[in-house]
């Protein structure tokens, strides 16, 4: 699958970022199902209360990267006009308007990994975090592997037919 659609897809790890502050919100709302199948909910949510606003948001200390889909530029071509490549016969197809544009960004959107910003945020070290916030991180990268596993196996399903 075309790693355009899998961004497009994919859950965000947080719901809002302060920039400024460089922190990411990660709603604890979202999470009720994995706190409640974590293996002290009740520990989990007493040690994350210092780090909630009222909006049940934990705040996690986080750095930027380049945003690994679009490489900084905050756009790509659509994955509805390449994802499967273009061969040597559609592209003479295209014609050298079509080419032009194609080269110029004319069918590119807004990237759907970095929102147009070119970075990403990425949580700090775990020696930044606080054990409890680590806990939640471990959670998150969890449900985000069974989604990616999940994608993979409807893609493999679509390909054998089902």
């Amino acid at each position: 699958m075309d790693s355009r659609y899998m961004a497009r897809d994919t859950r965000r790890w947080y719901s809002s970022l302060d920039l400024t502050k460089s922190l990411a919100a990660v709603s604890v709302d979202d999470l009720d199902e994995l706190i409640e199948n974590a293996d002290n909910p009740d520990g989990l949510l007493a040690d994350l209360q210092p780090h909630m606003n009222d909006d049940s948001d934990v705040w996690i200390p986080v750095k930027f990267e380049v945003c690994p889909l679009c490489h900084g530029t905050g756009k790509h071509v659509s994955p509805n006009v390449d994802s499967h490549g273009i061969c040597s016969d559609e592209w003479s197809e295209m014609g050298p308007e079509g080419q032009e544009d194609y080269m110029s960004g004319a069918y590119d959107v807004v990237c759907y990994e970095c929102s147009g910003r070119n970075v990403v945020p990425v949580p700090q070290d775990e020696a930044n975090l606080t054990k409890a916030q680590g806990k939640l991180l471990k959670l998150i990268d969890d449900r985000q592997q069974a989604d990616a596993d999940y994608a993979s196996e409807c893609a493999e399903e679509r390909r054998m037919g089902y």
